[in-house]
């Protein structure tokens, strides 16, 4: 039990509460033998874990300010009866929610969170007195409900969320079937019947639900729908539009973002990169600067100077690199950034290591190696680059950029059967991969083939003496 106790602690900080409902199952259910050694292990263990936990708890966004103390319990129980609500109920499954916390003491919102609690208190009580295994299964659901109250003030932007209540459902569940127990065998079929159906009703809005993470953009967009007043679902929505490169879009829903919480980082870094990409340069190295100001760690740290790099201020973008790379030695992302800033320096034996040591990374291995391509260009060896920069197309065959660029070195090089080669690999890429989406993801594949078509098109209709120049 102690082993199970520290494993899970390790996955899981929900794991402390299995001491306190280990006590609970020893007082409340019957036929049950104490055994204190084992308990106080227990307790042992979850106290060692609070104080080490303690010592080193993340906090990067501050919490939802609140008025005063007693604002502060009464939106505690206010998040608590919604989370009745949806063990009861769960309908509202929106990924992210806009849940405004109390703001007065003295409203009709307080009174009714106060009136209801202490009515259902007294129901709690009378029914443990009278069935002490419905009573505990209460306590396990409220207990497991209890990290997530927010008393001890660690949420931030979502005060709620469905996902949260994986653990006390099993004690909610186990209440309702203790009741329905007591019923009469008639009534037990009924109910029976009833929870089949139910079952059956949730697990199909379930599989409804789960389609959507299939796609980042309508997961986003449905939840930007649902919560339009929490800002993590419009930054979330912005990260994937400006992976299509629908900047007009990234813009707007990063403005609103910032807009429902200034102090939430992630959205600058969105809306300062569409900035860059539709030349608003000077608009996006003063996004950047606020992020850094509102968090300077190396993610913040790296979009500040790759976008001085784009800027062509190299004397601050690569010490600010540096710094970066510094706060997080194995970020192979930013050591990426810094030796393309070194290259464009020209210092080509320190790119030549930055960028070697980003090629470990294999989510980045395509673009270093292009990188690396560069700097054997400029070293003077040209076969070598472009083995480097076939390579790294072999590597991502739907980089429209490089292919285009690859493809039009070898129609100057080597004619044009290169180039029918190149894009016929990357066009079976891009038709393989559709068999396997659906929806927006087949639409932008479908895009991006046009646009390959396109490209090798406006490659092979150049004149023979404008390929060869």
């Amino acid at each position: 039990a102690w082993g199970a106790l520290a494993g899970a602690l390790l996955f899981k900080e929900s794991g402390l509460l299995l001491a306190p409902l280990a006590a609970a199952s020893e007082r409340l259910l019957p036929r049950r033998k104490r055994d204190s050694a084992l308990h106080a292990g227990l307790w042992l263990i979850a106290g060692a874990y609070l104080i080490l936990r303690a010592l080193g708890l993340p906090r990067r966004l501050a919490g939802i300010p609140e008025p005063n103390a007693v604002c502060h319990v009464l939106t505690a129980l206010k998040i608590g009866w919604w989370y009745l609500g949806q063990l009861a109920l769960p309908t509202s499954l929106c990924l992210e929610h806009s849940f405004a916390p109390v703001r007065s003491a003295w409203s009709l919102e307080s009174a009714a969170l106060a009136a209801a609690t202490g009515a259902a208190g007294f129901g709690v009580l009378r029914l443990a007195r009278r069935d002490r295994v419905a009573g505990f299964a209460l306590f396990w659901c409220g207990l497991f409900l209890l990290p997530f109250l927010n008393l001890i003030p660690y949420l931030n932007l979502s005060l709620v969320a469905n996902r949260y209540l994986y653990l006390s459902s099993a004690g909610f569940l186990l209440a309702l079937a203790r009741l329905a127990s007591a019923a009469r065998a008639r009534a037990r079929l009924g109910l029976a019947a009833a929870a089949g159906a139910l079952a059956v009703f949730y697990a199909s809005r379930d599989v409804v639900h789960g389609a959507m993470f299939s796609n980042p953009l309508t997961l986003w967009v449905a939840t930007s729908r649902c919560a339009p007043g929490n800002p993590r679902p419009h930054a979330a929505l912005a990260s994937v539009l400006l992976g299509m490169r629908r900047y007009a879009e990234v813009e707007a829903e990063a403005a609103q973002a910032i807009a429902l919480e200034p102090q939430f980082p992630l959205p600058y870094q969105s809306f300062a990169a569409a900035c860059a990409e539709t030349g608003k340069l000077e608009q996006a190295l003063g996004l950047a600067r606020e992020r850094v100001a509102l968090d300077p760690d190396p993610a913040g740290l790296q979009v500040l100077g790759t976008l001085l790099m784009r800027a062509g201020r190299l004397e601050e973008a690569c010490p600010m690199l540096e710094g970066a790379l510094a706060r997080d030695p194995e970020g192979w992302d930013i050591a990426l950034s810094l030796g393309e800033c070194e290259l464009k320096a020209g210092r080509l034996a320190r790119a030549r290591e930055r960028l070697s040591a980003a090629a470990k990374a294999p989510q980045l291995r395509s673009r270093a190696l292009w990188l690396l391509g560069d700097v054997e260009l400029r070293q003077g060896r040209p076969e070598a680059s472009l083995s480097l920069r076939e390579l790294s197309v072999e590597l991502n065959p739907l980089d429209r950029d490089h292919l285009r660029a690859l493809a039009g070195a070898y129609a100057r090089a080597a004619g044009t059967r290169e180039v029918w080669r190149l894009y016929a690999r990357s066009l079976g890429a891009v038709d393989a991969a559709a068999v396997w989406t659906v929806g927006d993801s087949r639409r932008q594949l479908q895009e991006l083939r046009a646009e390959l078509v396109r490209d090798r098109d406006g490659i092979l209709s150049r004149p023979a003496r404008s390929r060869r120049g």
